[in-house]
């Protein structure tokens, strides 16, 4: 009964850690992106077609309908991250699902309790991103597996498929498993395969008929295939990964059977998964991150369970348990000051525009408001705008759409786009600037047509092309003239923004 207490305080103890690390890590850019294209289908908008995105959609469908009732402002990001959290505490369960049947009781809850607490998992983990349903679906399909009930290899199947439509990056986890069974030499039944494949065609074919219904299902293959695929790869990388795998990989393999290891044992599908999963991703995969390797937490932590003691076996696990959450705060390093950037873009942008006017932002940062460029600045697109591959058309876009509100300024912006804005956006001081110009001689140009204010000591003394100044007035793009009446320096400003201090 004492160990059964101590265990459950132990359990309470990560989640109190993964509650504590939900409030404090901080914000990823990946996390308004994902908001913003949720946000998007709330208002009519098709994912791909009308609004781009480089992640696959079951991320954004499923929470849209939570997108369609949080108040618009900065607190969505809690919001969502408090959404998503029971996905990511039910992934330990699904670990201990799938340990259980192969290694025991004892091994499977210390698995489950460390995976919880482990690096990089912890940390991204509590983040709003498609990651975590990835992981979700694929270690659901695992759990059943495991079962081999009659409907497990359909219904594993149909995770994997939901997996597949959460990251693109469960197709090296496939490729992975499958080598697996091609290195163990392990017969595949038919009849199972099959299930699996039936399953897995469900969702899939479910979200491309939806997608086809909407004329973006060619919008979306590109997006998330092709877009991502061409990300700038050196060539030299190219080809030492194709070599690296077809030798390095291989005898790593070799060594590890040479060993004496029995390639039947459930633990050699493990070691010979990580093996695969890590070649697959450093020889093949365009842009390598720490999130890639998630799929390897699951199997560290087991690994580390299956060499606690017996004895004090509990005991073992806390210490475990407190190394791994050690390493997580190592990891997140929270002592570093908060950014609050991000959520003062939200607010700003909630503040100084209407529902239906356009922020210009890298990628959703505005997340309550549409994008007036098509593709977004994360790693890939600028890199593909540099190179040429994609047009950098953001001043006939901003000023196509009346876009009269930006981000401030930043080395991410492409450098077309980014000139633009430095020479016909104000403010920049808080998170936002917008359309306007200081005027101090006779002329002056607009080059996004909107409705424009004065300010000015007395405005009622300022003349534009003739006209007197009364209030709020729509001036089109080009050269106007403007007799300042004695008020010195004048500004011509969005209206919108005419009360804000920008």
């Amino acid at each position: 009964m004492r160990t059964n207490i101590r265990l459950w305080l132990l359990l309470g103890a990560t989640v109190a850690v993964r509650c504590w690390f939900l409030i404090t890590h901080r914000l990823d850019s990946d996390e308004p992106q994902h908001l913003h294209v949720a946000w998007a289908w709330t208002r009519g908008l098709v994912q791909y077609r009308d609004v781009f995105d480089n992640h696959l959609p079951l991320l954004h469908v499923l929470f849209a309908p939570l997108l369609a009732v949080v108040p618009e402002g900065s607190q969505v990001f809690s919001i969502a991250r408090w959404a998503i959290a029971p996905f990511a505490i039910a992934c330990a369960w699904l670990l201990y699902s799938f340990v259980r049947p192969m290694f025991g009781t004892r091994t499977a809850i210390a698995a489950a309790v460390l995976f919880s607490v482990l690096p990089p998992w912890m940390p991204k983990s509590v983040e709003f991103r498609n990651d975590v349903l990835w992981i979700f679906f694929w270690l659901a399909a695992l759990a059943l597996l495991a079962r081999r009930s009659r409907a497990a290899f359909l219904l594993a199947g149909i995770a994997l498929g939901l997996s597949l439509l959460a990251s693109v990056k469960t197709i090296p986890l496939l490729l992975a498993h499958l080598l697996v069974l091609v290195t163990q030499r392990r017969p595949v039944a038919i009849r199972a395969a099959l299930q699996i494949a039936v399953g897995m065609a469900i969702p899939l074919g479910i979200a491309a008929a939806c997608m086809l219904a909407v004329g973006a299902l060619d919008d979306l293959v590109f997006a998330t295939i092709s877009y991502n695929a061409a990300a700038p790869v050196p060539a030299v990388r190219r080809i030492g990964g194709v070599i690296a795998f077809a030798i390095g990989a291989p005898l790593l393999v070799l060594a590890w059977t040479r060993a004496g290891r029995n390639l039947d044992h459930p633990v050699a599908r493990l070691v010979l998964f990580t093996i695969w999963y890590t070649a697959v991703l450093l020889c093949f995969w365009p842009i390598v991150t720490g999130r890639d390797f998630l799929p390897i937490v699951p199997v560290a932590a087991i690994a580390v369970a299956m060499r606690l003691p017996e004895r004090r076996w509990l005991g073992a696990l806390t210490a475990a348990t407190i190394a791994a959450v050690v390493l997580s705060v190592i990891y997140d390093r929270p002592w570093r000051p908060p950014e609050q950037w991000r959520g003062h873009i939200v607010d700003a942008a909630v503040r100084v525009t209407a529902p239906d006017d356009y922020v210009f932002d890298l990628k959703g940062d505005a997340i309550f408001r549409r994008r007036p460029v098509y593709y977004v600045y994360e790693d890939v697109g600028r890199a593909l705008i540099e190179t040429g591959a994609i047009p950098d058309a953001g001043p006939e876009q901003i000023a196509a759409r009346g876009c009269c509100a930006a981000i401030r300024d930043v080395t991410h912006i492409p450098t077309r786009t980014r000139a633009f804005l430095n020479k016909h956006f104000i403010g920049g001081k808080g998170p936002l600037r917008v359309c306007g110009v200081r005027v101090t001689g006779p002329t002056f140009d607009i080059a996004v047509p909107q409705t424009y204010a004065v300010l000015a000591r007395d405005p009622h003394r300022v003349v534009i092309d003739g006209v007197p100044y009364r209030g709020p007035r729509r001036l089109e793009a080009g050269q106007h003239s403007l007799s300042g009446g004695g008020n010195g320096e004048v500004t011509v400003i969005w209206w919108r923004a005419a009360r804000e201090a920008l």
